[in-house]
């Protein structure tokens, strides 16, 4: 009888073991919604058809968006309401990246950096893309490290002509595939 009770016993521990992974499996997805969720919950809910159909794209990899989700998967940012006109740009441009944050109400803002060049004079100048002098709630716009961002005051907010603007991601990209 003891020895059936062991063998039990063992079984058990068997069936356990093996159901572990499954149990980690749907705590990870679990946890996956939950962050998802947080997401959306500061995403504008005008946006969230948009967002949604991203989610699910092949786009998603690689997106601002994506590292959005994975700076809260991480916990290194607590989730606060994304501006419109911010989420239009996370939306539109999938290579902008959420690298800069608002001093006052602490969301996170696109930004990127690169090359500068101006198609009338030929000059250029590294610099930011941040789209907006000021945080959309009028706050100071922060790059990661916490300080104000330099925004040169002869650049646009935006990339218009004569301006181009090559992402320092992209510059990157083109140096070591020529390599």
């Amino acid at each position: 009888m003891r020895s059936l009770a062991r063998r039990c016993e063992t079984l058990e521990r068997w069936a356990k073991e093996l159901r572990r992974p499954e149990e980690l499996a749907l705590q990870r997805h679990d946890k996956w919604v939950n962050d998802v969720m947080q997401l959306f919950g500061a995403f504008p809910e005008q946006r969230h058809e948009e967002l949604l159909g991203l989610l699910f794209s092949e786009r998603w990899a690689g997106s601002g968006l994506a590292s959005l989700l994975n700076l809260i998967e991480r916990g290194f940012w607590s989730p606060v309401p994304i501006p419109p006109a911010a989420a239009d740009i996370f939306l539109a441009e999938l290579e902008v990246q959420p690298d800069a944050t608002c001093d006052t109400c602490k969301t996170m803002l696109p930004y990127r950096m690169g090359m500068w060049t101006n198609t009338e004079t030929g000059k250029e100048w590294q610099g930011a893309l941040c789209y907006f002098r000021r945080c959309p709630c009028g706050g100071t716009i922060l790059h990661m490290g916490g300080h104000p961002v330099d925004l040169r005051p002869w650049l646009p907010e935006r990339v218009v002509p004569p301006w181009t603007f090559l992402d320092d991601r992209v510059l990157w990209r083109q140096i070591t595939v020529s390599r």
